[in-house]
Formats: C-alpha cells, structure tokens, sequence
C-alpha cells in the first residue's frame, strides 16, 4: 500500500518526486518486458497508474525504450509465458488492456504522435496497434466490448489502438475546410492498414452504426469517432480503396455517407469510377440521395456538389444499369425537385444581377463598368468551382432524361425549371452553364413531339419556346460591346478558367452547339423561323469570316483558324446553310443577304490556305477537319443554290459579279487584286477542288465540277 493515496497530500507529493527521481514507472514498465518478472512488477505499475494517472500515463511513453516495451506488451502472444502459468502471473489480455488504455489516453491527449515521430517508431507503432486490433478477432464478444465497453467502464484493445492510430496518423490542423483530412498517412501506410486492417475496422463501423440506429440518437455525431474518421481517411487513398472495398469498407462507407461524411461521399465517387457496379451493389445511391433530400439533414454546398458529382457519374451512359437504378429509387423525384431548385435559384440571382446592372448602367461610367465586369470574371477563373454544383444539378437531369420514369418530372411538369434552362442557354456570361444547358436541350429534343402533339399540355418547353431561344442567342452578339463574350474567334475575351483548359470551351464551341440544336428541329419549325435563321447565320458566318480571314494574312489565318473552335462553329453554320438553300425559301431571299460571298470567300480562301502540299500537325488535325468539311458544305451550298430559280433579267454570272464588294471585305488585302475578279477566282479554287479526287476529297470534286459546268461551260 506503499504508492496508495493518503489524506496527507504532502508526503503524497513527496513520495510521488521520489517515484519520479528513481523512475520507478519506467523501472516497473522495464521488468515487465521479462515474462517471469511480470508478475511483480505489472501490479505496481497498475496501481500507480490507477493512483496517478495525469502523471504516470506521460511517463510511459517518455522515452524510446518505454514507448517500445508498450507497443510489446500490446500483444497477447508476446506477453504470455511459454512455460506453466504461474497463478500469480498476471492476465495477458488484462495488461494488454490495461497498456492499451495507456497508449489511447496519450493519443487522446494529443502525445502519442509526438512521441512515436521523435523516437522514430512510427512504422513500429502501426505494426503494433494493427495487430492488437486484430486481437481474438474471431471473437464477436471483442466488437460488443468495443461498442458497449467494459464492465468496469474501460475501454476495449480495439477502441483504445484505433484512438491511438488516429492520434498518430492525425495533423493536428486546426483550420482545415469542410472534407479536407486531418491525417497524414503515406500510401504504403494505408495499403498495409486496408489489406490488413480492413474487414475489422469496416465491421467495427457497421457494428456501430447498428448500435447508434438502436439507440435512435440521432443528436449523437458518429462520424466523429475513430474508427470512422480511419476508414474515411483510408478511403480517400486511391491505391488504398481496392484493398478497402475487397474486405467489406465500401458497405461501410456506404453508412457513413448516409450522415453526410464528405470524405466517404468522396470515396464512394472514387470507387464509382473504377467500378460503379461496387457503388450500386452496396446501395451507396440510396446513401447519396438519402443525404440530398433529408430536410432534417444541415448541409454545406460542398456536400451538395460531392453528392450531385457522385450521382451524375453513375447516371453516365458509362455505367451498365446505373441510371435506370437510380430512377427507380424512391428519393428519384425529390433528387429531381432538389437539382431543379439549384438551377432556378441561379438564374434568379442572374436575373436579379441584370436589373442592377440596368439601374446603374446610367450612372455609372462605361469604362468603370466594364472593369468592373472583368474583375468579377477572373475571380471566377481563379475558381475553378464555380457554378460546379448547377453543371452537376444539369448533368443529373439530363442524364435522367433518357428514363421514362424522370422525363415528365423534368421537362412538362416543372415550368421553372424549363424556364430557367432556356435562360442558361441564353446567358453568355455564365459560359459554362451555358454550354451545359445546350447539351441538356440536345438531349431533351427527341421528346419534343410528345409535347407538342399534346393539345392539353401546359409545358413551357416547345419546339417555339427552343427556337426562340437559340435564334436570341444567335441574333444577341454585338461586336461593338466589349462587355461581354461576343466576339467570335477571339480567345482574349473567352476566359473560361478550368473549363477553357478541359474543354477549350468559348463562345464558337457554345454557338456550335446551339446552331446543331437548330438542324435536328430545322424541319419541324415555321416559315418565319427559318427565315430569321438565314438572317441570323448569315451575320455568324460573315462575322467568323472577317475574324479568321480578314484581319490575318495566310500564314496567320492558320494559326488563329486552329485556336478557338472556328473550324467547328464554321462547319455547323454552313450545314445550315445547306438545309435552308434546300428548303422552299425563296432564292431571291437568300440573294439578299452577304452569304453567298461568305461561301465563295471561304472556297477561295481555304483552297490558297490548304493546298495539297501543306500538311497540318496532329493538334490541328480535327480543327483542320472541320474547316475542310465547311469548305465541303459552302461547295455543297453554291451547287444546290445554282439549281434553283433566278429572277428573269438575271444570270448567275452577274450574281458572282455582284459579290465582289462583299468578297474584298472578307479576303486579306494581299490575297484580293484589282486584276482578278471574284468569278475567276472561283473557278480557279474550285478547279483545284476538282483535280483532288483522293478518296476523303472525292464527293468535294464530284461537287465542284458541277458547279464549273454552270459557271465555266
């Protein structure tokens, strides 16, 4: 009874320096590294630790041969005797609970970690913890002590090695953002922990969960505890997923996403990527979208996105079943309701945005507003998440789309929604979203004609309302303000950020597609229609013309044509151009606009540019591809225009003559001469047309010769 506490606290603090200045613990902790002093010594070091705990327990891990003698005494078979018990020996699981307890409380503490790095015992700790985690494994009474705890109200081996674990792996970072780690732990490290490791602590979890649902405590954060913090953390590894998703961690994962852990709905998207199947089988949907609609649930933005992102990626046509799955779910529609309020409540903020910007555009000088425009566009280069949760909400829905079961949901019985897409679409100062709702609206018109043969209907969404919409895109672009994203083909004002890099997206990519959602409706929409198109496209194409052409000599017009998707948007509007010379507009219609001399000035421009001789290097191949193919088409557009009726006091030849004016406006200075006239020019490229009969060129000089029969008998 010699270190029992007293009432005379005096000698109680006298005797306690006299401990401390024989060290007397860590004398005790030395003799118990020998089996047959154990007995004797361990009781001592137990009494002083009950008796003593603030000051024994740092004690036990001062210096490298204590710590090292702890992580020993960790393991059952390494602190039993191999010769007869003695019955005076003590348990050996009872002083591997006891020192477990020990090394927790340090972790607890915040001291382990310090330690185990200064005595560079890091790798011997893990080794140690991992396999006491391990211990009687097989066990089922080890994981109920774990969740419940000992009688005694002490803590398991398990409980107290996955605090210590924690403690070492952990940062200590204070001023970290929502779903960043506050563990440190190197790849090999989380590879041996996941392959060794794994199944216990996934089913340690799972028991967790299962008691936590019991209790019904829902005040109770578990994703704070150990065992959940490791197994996010693990999960975050990539080349430690496989090995955690082999021994049971993604069904765990799968509950813990379930309360809205960011890091487990970052693993589970991960997982996702390699096998999504993994992700269904688990249920991890049901998890996500659980998380998504749960009104009782406070989530951040960022739990919003990580949670659209992971659903987007399952509904990909890249994922066999994943996105009839996830519309069967019964939390399908309240995802849909969910993602559809995200974007109606962006394009209210726009809307409120462009009334502001109405009410001070009077008073405020017009070089401070446009600075003050550029300034807010590269906060939102520098940041690569923004309007990532609205491109996730519309990736969602439009992926949904191709199932019987959403469509109605999203296109005819959400007016808002329909509303606020269109307007997206429209916006050019959000060119990502913009671009996203083009790709929705491309996905949404094969569905059109449901609608629209549906005299009862009250959607929104109609082959009017989408015409209406691009032709407003198409007609909204004035060269003149600098304030905005309107000017084809040049790269300085189409900043888009991450986006631009990932997607060299700009506003000839967005235009592109807008005027490809124009030719799959183009022979469902009204006279009037398509005459405002031939208006509107005609416009594009001259002023894609005088960017790519005009300004440039030849050597530059190469360079600039492979920058900025002007070989895509070129090939799109001369498609259209095709459809509508073809249609029953009236020729004398299309006479009056500048597209005949931008058809004839592409031809000759693009032959002197590519002849036969020159090559293009691998990155310009599918830029140089497009503009071959709107070379294609302007040959295309001049053959059908030729077959089709003329006024009676005119002759294709004086119609060619009459472009001349148009023609020099398009064409470098060097390039057009008073000597050559626009007629002659034209034979001559379309002559070199007509000799390339290569098998990619032939139906281009099959064309050609058509028209030189016309034009040159």
């Amino acid at each position: 009874h010699l270190f029992e506490k007293d009432d005379d606290d005096d000698e109680e603090s006298t005797l306690f320096l006299l401990l401390q200045e024989y060290q007397v613990p860590q004398t005790c902790l030395q003799l118990c590294s020998d089996v047959t002093l154990r007995p004797f010594a361990f009781p001592i070091l137990e009494i002083l630790l009950i008796e003593h705990p603030q000051d024994i327990v740092p004690l036990m891990i001062s210096d490298a041969q204590s710590l090292s003698i702890c992580l020993d005494l960790l393991d059952c078979s390494n602190t039993s005797s191999s010769s007869d018990v003695d019955n005076n020996d003590e348990d050996p699981k009872h002083v591997s609970r006891i020192v477990a307890h020990v090394i927790g409380t340090c972790a607890e503490r915040g001291e382990l970690a310090p330690a185990v790095e200064k005595f560079n015992l890091r790798s011997t700790a893990i080794a140690s913890l991992s396999a006491a985690c391990l211990i009687d494994s097989n066990a089922e009474e080890e994981d109920e002590d774990y969740i419940m705890g000992t009688e005694d109200g002490g803590s398991s081996v398990t409980k107290s090695c996955l605090h210590a674990l924690v403690g070492i792996f952990s940062s200590y970072n204070d001023n970290k953002n929502e779903g960043d780690s506050n563990m440190k732990l190197s790849v090999t490290e989380a590879q041996t922990i996941a392959s060794n490791l794994g199944a216990k602590l996934s089913n340690v979890v799972l028991q967790r969960f299962v008691k936590h649902a019991e209790e019904g405590n829902k005040k109770t954060d578990i994703t704070n505890v150990p065992e959940v913090s490791l197994l996010c953390e693990l999960a975050s590894i990539k080349e430690a997923l496989p090995d955690l998703c082999a021994n049971g961690g993604l069904e765990a994962l799968s509950l813990v996403a379930n309360e809205g852990e960011i890091s487990a709905i970052y693993a589970l998207h991960e997982a996702c990527k390699s096998e999504p199947a993994l992700v269904l089988n688990v249920e991890g949907h049901i998890s996500i979208m659980h998380v998504l609609t749960d009104e009782d649930q406070v989530k951040s933005d960022q739990v919003d996105l990580a949670c659209m992102e992971l659903l987007a990626s399952l509904c990909s046509k890249d994922t066999k079943n994943g996105r009839a799955t996830i519309a069967k779910a019964d939390d399908c529609h309240a995802c849909i309701a969910h993602a559809s309020n995200i974007l109606c409540r962006i394009t209210n903020r726009i809307a409120d945005e462009k009334n502001i910007d109405k009410e001070t555009k009077d008073e405020e000088p017009e070089k401070e507003r446009i600075t003050a425009f550029w300034e807010r566009k590269q906060i939102e280069k520098k940041d690569s998440s923004v309007h990532a949760l609205e491109l996730a909400s519309l990736s969602l829905l439009s992926s949904l789309l191709h199932e019987s079961a959403c469509r109605d949901d999203i296109l005819f019985e959400n007016n808002n929604l329909i509303q606020s897409i269109l307007l997206l679409a429209s916006n050019h100062d959000q060119i990502n979203l913009q671009y996203a709702s083009l790709a929705f609206l491309w996905n949404a018109l094969p569905y059109l004609e449901n609608v629209n043969s549906d005299t009862t209907s009250t959607s929104t969404f109609s082959l009017a309302s989408l015409s209406s919409t691009l032709l407003s895109l198409l007609s909204s672009r004035d060269s003149n303000d600098k304030s905005s994203f309107n000017i084809i083909g040049v790269e300085t004002n189409v900043q888009m950020g991450y986006m631009k890099e990932a997607l060299s997206l700009n506003q000839n990519l967005v235009m592109a597609r807008a005027l490809s959602l124009l030719h799959q409706s183009f022979f469902k929409i009204s006279m009037d229609t398509k005459l405002s198109m031939l208006d509107a496209t005609s416009i594009q194409l001259s002023r894609l013309l005088e960017n790519t052409i005009a300004t440039n000599n030849k050597k530059n017009y190469r360079r600039v044509m492979f920058k900025t998707n002007s070989g895509r948007l070129a090939c799109e509007i001369t498609l259209l151009m095709v459809l509508i010379v073809g249609s029953d507009i009236n020729t004398s219609l299309i006479l009056q606009t500048p597209v005949v001399a931008a058809m004839i000035s592409l031809i000759i421009h693009h032959c002197d540019a590519f002849k036969p001789d020159k090559t293009s290097n691998l990155d310009e191949s599918e830029e140089l591809s497009y503009w071959n193919a709107a070379t294609t088409n302007a040959i295309q557009f001049l053959s059908v225009l030729m077959m089709k009726p003329i006024e009676s006091d005119k002759c294709w030849e004086n119609v060619l003559a009459d472009t001349k004016s148009t023609v020099k406006t398009f064409l470098p200075k060097n390039q057009f001469s008073k000597q050559r006239n626009v007629t002659t020019m034209l034979i001559q490229s379309l002559k070199a047309f007509a000799l390339n009969t290569t098998t990619a060129d032939a139906s281009r000089a099959i064309v050609a010769k058509r028209i030189l029969e016309r034009i040159d008998p």
